[in-house]
């Protein structure tokens, strides 16, 4: 935070009567850049489910319950995504927010590769839960993009809350 020679007492605090522009506009680009991704990750299985070479490698076109799967494949995603938010408060207090960044991080990746890499439609729809769980989980531990406010607030003086 920027040094400030004007302070103010707010409660038990001392708190600095100017905001850091710096540190507010890093939050929101990686707030942005967090819901970027996730918009995307969620958007673009649309065109995929279009694409006729993955309709006939998973035989979505031949299952009489190729519209329950579908919906699995989006639904899961958001599911693993509401998950990643409601354990990734828990997560950083448990472990720190670095090492709960980083972990995020690794199931994300991991459960792209795998997703990429699926050989079968259970196989795809567990790593859409999976890559969904790991994106939110390091988008609400890293900048408090959703509804966990962990970054937020300790950029602000003390007693004024998050910048939401």
């Amino acid at each position: 935070m920027a040094s400030s020679t004007n302070r103010f007492l707010v409660g038990q605090y001392l708190a600095p009567t100017e905001w850091n522009v710096t540190d507010t506009l890093e939050i929101i680009i990686f707030v942005a850049l967090g819901s970027l991704t996730y918009g995307y990750c969620a958007s673009i299985i649309a065109t995929t489910l279009g694409q006729p070479t993955f309709v006939s490698y998973f035989a979505l076109d031949t299952r009489s319950n190729a519209a329950s799967l579908i919906g699995a494949i989006n639904g899961l995603f958001q599911a693993g995504g509401l998950i990643g938010t409601l354990c990734s408060s828990f997560l950083a207090d448990s472990l720190g927010r670095r090492k709960a960044i980083l972990i995020a991080a690794i199931v994300t990746v991991i459960g792209g590769a795998l997703q990429a890499g699926s050989v079968a439609i259970a196989m795809y729809i567990v790593m859409r839960l999976v890559t969904g769980w790991g994106i939110v989980a390091s988008c609400t531990a890293y900048r408090a993009s959703n509804s966990t406010p962990i970054e937020k607030t300790p950029n602000n003086p003390p007693g004024l809350g998050s910048l939401t």
